[in-house]
């Protein structure tokens, strides 16, 4: 008895570690130690292994190490772009070339805003836009299983060098290749304004399932807390209103989608940072970007200047910068998807 068990805990110790080796070469190998015929201990560990891949396929999540992804569907192509939104397209596409800097000065959400936004049971959730990966992180610790959908080749190769234990999708909000009905919740950080509708909330809309969670995050500074921080608003946003009105108004979904009426709440935090870091994230601003090298340095140097006047740093030289994130999130209708592939 006592050898059956060392067996079988052996089994399942090596199984564990290797994740794709051949059952009766393990069950060979255990037995010459134990004692214990290889067909006995090869067919327990071949259970195990296809039970957990049953499992696997039947709930349509990833694997621990990302190799198996029964909730992937056939690659979607996007419709026809539209022409009038070329500039909005290449302003949203410019992030990439700042990918380091925009990793490593960029916030990231608070974890208390995503167990505010997220469903109570998440077990896969999709970061859609994801960037770097910095809220994807966040959201790796608040769901089971992560799914990160980037469309600019550049920050999602930061994101798997990041985060190489998170399956990473280069794709887009509006060709989501992804089976329906299949995600807890989708989670936008501070990227709704940049996909294209009636599209893209279509394909949130097919592949959440029903009672599932849109979650849509726009974070910034807190500029009410510190008064100073509006001449940096200013400096990254130029004459654009739109990123304010963002945390005022709830985005806007195609009419016709089954989700339920917006929610919204409010988070605050502070975070340390250095007078060159804070002028850094200030040129990881699209207007900033798509100006053209010459002013994005002119633009930080501004930046600096300003910031040494007017904040008042630590002991350490860091300054107390204060921001908020508004979180929306809305649930998909309950009722079944037809047709669900």
């Amino acid at each position: 008895m006592l050898r059956a068990m060392v067996a079988v805990l052996s089994a399942l110790s090596v199984l564990a570690s290797s994740g794709d080796s051949g059952g009766l070469g393990i069950g060979a190998t255990i037995g010459l130690f134990v004692g214990i015929p290889a067909g006995v201990v090869g067919a327990v560990i071949a259970a195990v292994y296809l039970g957990s891949w049953w499992h696997a396929r039947r709930s349509g999540v990833p694997s621990e190490r990302g190799r198996s992804l029964p909730v992937l569907g056939t690659l979607r192509l996007p419709e026809e772009p539209d022409p009038s939104g070329v500039a909005r397209r290449s302003r949203a596409r410019s992030f990439g070339l700042v990918a380091e800097e925009y990793d490593q000065t960029r916030p990231a959400p608070p974890l208390l805003a995503l167990h505010w936004a997220l469903p109570q049971r998440c077990e896969l959730a999709l970061d859609l836009a994801a960037g770097t990966g910095i809220a994807t992180r966040v959201l790796a610790r608040r769901a089971r299983h992560v799914v990160a959908v980037e469309p600019d080749a550049r920050m999602n190769r930061l994101l798997h060098e990041r985060s190489p234990q998170i399956t990473t999708i280069t794709a887009t909000a509006e060709a989501l290749p992804i089976r329906d009905a299949r995600l807890d919740a989708v989670l936008v950080c501070s990227a709704w304004h940049w996909f294209t509708q009636p599209n893209a909330g279509q394909e949130i809309s097919r592949v959440l399932r029903p009672g599932g969670v849109l979650a849509v995050l726009y974070c910034g500074l807190d500029e009410p807390a510190q008064r100073w921080l509006s001449g940096l608003a200013t400096m990254r946003h130029g004459a654009d209103t739109a990123p304010g009105a963002r945390r005022r108004q709830p985005p806007r979904l195609p009419p016709g989608l089954p989700f339920a009426e917006w929610q919204q709440a409010t988070f605050h935090w502070n975070r340390q940072m250095r007078a060159d870091e804070l002028a850094t994230w200030v040129c990881t601003h699209s207007p900033v970007l798509t100006a053209g090298p010459t002013e994005k340095t002119r633009t930080e140097t501004r930046a600096l200047e300003y910031i040494r006047a007017h904040s008042e740093p630590g002991q350490d030289g860091r300054i107390e910068v204060p921001f908020r994130v508004t979180c929306w999130r809305a649930y998909r209708d309950p009722t079944p998807l037809r047709n669900s592939r």
